[in-house]
């Protein structure tokens, strides 16, 4: 099964939205014990990119565009808000876009 959402990530957008990778490696890695962490990120970069042949996505390799999200995996987590708890970078095409999203 891969892990994948019809939504972008806009400031419009539902809350949920940028909910649904952190509650994912909640449930199924952390809690649930269900996949290893590697197993988890591949159903969620390299199994979409192949399945919707985005040739230069899914993997770290020089000369692929990559969209890097650094998180803390004992503390990801949801919270039906515009951020997930326990992401600590995210970047897009090689360029920080945040260095935190850890809010009180």
């Amino acid at each position: 099964m891969m892990m994948s959402t019809d939504s972008g990530e806009h400031p419009t957008s539902h809350p949920q939205a940028l909910g649904s990778y952190p509650r994912y490696f909640r449930k199924v890695v952390r809690e649930r014990k269900e996949l290893s962490l590697i197993e988890a990120v591949r159903k969620c970069t390299l199994l979409p990119a192949k399945t919707f042949k985005l040739s230069s996505k899914g993997s770290l390799i020089p000369g692929f565009d990559a969209d890097i999200v650094v998180f803390d995996v004992n503390t990801i987590a949801d919270k039906a808000k515009f951020y997930g708890l326990g992401i600590l970078l995210k970047s897009r095409k090689g360029f920080a876009m945040c260095w935190s999203m850890d809010r009180q």
